[in-house]
C-alpha cells in the first residue's frame, strides 16, 4: 500500500498495479482505508481497472471482500469512476459484474 503513495504518475500506478505479484491485495477491505478495497481508490485510473478485473485475476477475489459495494460514506468504486470521468472504468466494472 505504501507504494501506492509514493507514485507520482496515473503511468507509475498502473505499472504497479501490472507487476504487483498477489493481486489478491487489490480485493481486500482495508480498515485503515475505511473498509474499504484499494480498486475504490483506482478507479480514478482506467488501465489499472482493466487489469484488476482480468479474468486472470478473478479468482483472486475472496467473496468474503466484494469488490463493488457501498463503502462506509456510501459510495462505490463505480462511483468514484463517475466521479472522475473514467468512463471505460465504469464500463469495465459493469461488463465485470454482468459476468460475474
Amino acid at each position: 500500500m505504501q507504494s501506492l503513495y509514493t507514485t507520482r504518475t496515473i503511468s507509475e500506478v498502473t505499472e504497479l498495479v501490472r507487476t504487483q505479484p498477489s493481486s489478491p491485495v487489490f480485493f481486500k477491505v482495508f480498515l485503515e482505508l475505511g473498509m474499504k478495497p484499494l480498486v475504490s481508490y483506482l478507479a480514478f485510473d482506467t488501465n489499472s481497472i482493466e487489469i484488476l478485473l482480468n479474468e486472470k485475476n478473478h479468482r483472486a477475489v475472496d467473496k468474503k471482500y466484494p469488490i463493488f459495494y457501498k463503502n462506509k460514506d456510501g459510495r462505490s468504486a463505480i462511483d468514484n469512476a463517475i466521479q472522475f470521468k473514467q468512463i471505460r472504468s465504469v464500463e469495465l466494472m459493469i461488463a465485470y459484474l454482468v459476468k460475474f
